[in-house]
């Protein structure tokens, strides 16, 4: 038989996955290339067979009744993104930053972890429009452990580099009962050529033991 009266056959072109709509308003928010001939929809989470109806396909997924509940749902609450903190951001430093300046303003002025607790609720509603009041949640444990691991230590260094070229310096102790536990302050008086004559509290701790025997053993151990 004669190959020219052979009569040809038709062969179906299948649609692909055209880059262009994702930048098409209608799908753009929530569609992505999957494979070549599949779409993904980032709203419901499910693929897309594009292959037969191309475009058509996206409309009619769009116009579908789980679409419609997952996108109005994204829409309606609030993103992950509002809560979370990236990790080695100059947003996570400058929320880190703002936490020690709040509960050393605390600290210096002599005010409770209550009011502090108080204030980090509500710091949010008096300055609604900052991103970084929006994600602090230095509240009372929180500050505690900023005041005990990281301010407190820093002072410390502070005070014994002071204290290292001078040669005259007077130590002061005290004891004070709180509950069932007595607190022992340690304060220090010295003059910097800088600052003057500087008194600072150079420790304070807490024992259980109230004893004269063991009293006089805590002054020799610090």
């Amino acid at each position: 038989m004669d190959s020219l009266s052979t009569p040809l056959i038709n062969k179906k072109k299948f649609a692909g996955f055209n880059d262009k709509w994702t930048n098409d308003p209608s799908f753009k928010d929530w569609i992505e290339k999957k494979k070549d001939f599949t779409a993904m929809c980032k709203a419901c989470n499910s693929e897309i067979a594009i292959q037969y109806e191309g475009r058509r396909a996206l409309t009619v997924h769009a116009n579908s009744i789980k679409h419609k509940k997952m996108d109005l749902a994204k829409k309606t609450s609030q993103s992950m993104n509002n809560f979370l903190i990236k990790k080695h951001t100059s947003q996570e430093r400058s929320i880190i930053i703002s936490e020690l300046v709040f509960v050393y303003h605390n600290v210096k002025h002599g005010l409770s972890y209550n009011s502090l607790d108080c204030l980090a609720k509500n710091i949010s509603k008096l300055i609604p429009d900052s991103q970084i009041t929006a994600k602090m949640t230095c509240k009372r444990t929180k500050a505690a452990a900023i005041t005990r691991n990281v301010l407190g230590p820093y002072s410390q260094e502070k005070v014994i580099s002071d204290l290292k070229p001078c040669f005259y310096f007077s130590i002061a102790s005290d004891a004070s009962n709180v509950g069932n536990l007595k607190t022992f302050p340690y304060a220090v008086q010295y003059f910097n050529c800088n600052k003057g004559i500087c008194r600072k509290l150079l420790d304070f701790y807490e024992e259980a033991e109230e004893t004269s025997l063991d009293i006089n053993a805590l002054k020799k151990y610090y």
